[in-house]
């Protein structure tokens, strides 16, 4: 099985913001949010942001058949 990338760089970008300010919230800024479930599930979606963004690669897209990457010009 092989993965290929269906991520464009924008949509990395913004993945990778995302995961760093939810780990940001989760452990560092913790009087945010009280409840520690909330924290950790917060904390999964963080890391899971911050991989798909490393990896250029997300499985939902590929169910959905979706890619955010752009066409390279012919």
């Amino acid at each position: 099985m092989s993965f290929q990338c269906n991520m464009g760089n924008l949509d990395r970008a913004a993945r990778l913001i995302i995961g760093c300010a939810l780990i940001y919230i989760t452990l560092i800024d913790t009087g945010l949010i009280a409840n520690h479930v909330i924290r950790y599930v917060l904390l999964v979606l963080g890391c899971v942001n911050i991989v798909t963004a490393s990896v250029a690669y997300c499985p939902m897209y590929t169910l959905a058949n979706i890619s955010t990457k752009g066409q390279s010009p012919t």
